[in-house]
């Protein structure tokens, strides 16, 4: 047989923390497990998607949300999304409970600081109606308050 000394064979590696890989290690060259403990991250990024906002609460929003582009800050007021427009805050929607969820996972073991901002606005076909709607999917950024 003839040896594979492609620069893909040579140069990949796989680096993972759990034991997903575990079944392909008989055929790996070499294998290096590090056990070492690593601090949390200071910082936390969500980026929530279709699931992760309440979609309808968009609807009535089409103007404002019209004017946002990606990277716009974003306000967040429990559930719900605004952005600063004409000097006040302006309902953009809302997130749904998922997203909640997953949000406050990260608030309630230790981070307190939260941003979002605008990561896209897309169009959504509401089914029931087959109307076009602008939705926004926003990333909101959790991390630790360091005073």
């Amino acid at each position: 047989g003839t040896k594979d000394t492609s620069r893909m064979a040579i140069a990949s590696a796989i680096w993972y923390n759990n034991d997903v890989m575990d079944p392909f290690r008989s055929a790996a060259t070499g294998f290096l497990k590090n056990d070492k403990q690593y601090d949390k991250p200071d910082k936390t990024i969500i980026q929530l998607f279709h699931r992760g906002v309440y979609l309808d609460s968009f609807i009535n929003n089409q103007d404002v949300i019209k004017s946002l582009r990606s990277g716009d800050e974003l306000l967040i007021r429990g559930k719900e999304l605004k952005v600063i427009k004409d000097g006040g805050e302006q309902p953009v929607g809302k997130i749904s409970s998922a997203g909640y969820s997953n949000i406050n996972q990260f608030v309630s073991s230790g981070r307190k600081k939260i941003s979002a901002e605008v990561r896209a606005v897309i169009h959504w076909t509401k089914g029931e109606t087959g109307r076009e709607y602008l939705i926004v999917l926003p990333t909101v950024t959790v991390e630790k308050d360091v005073k």
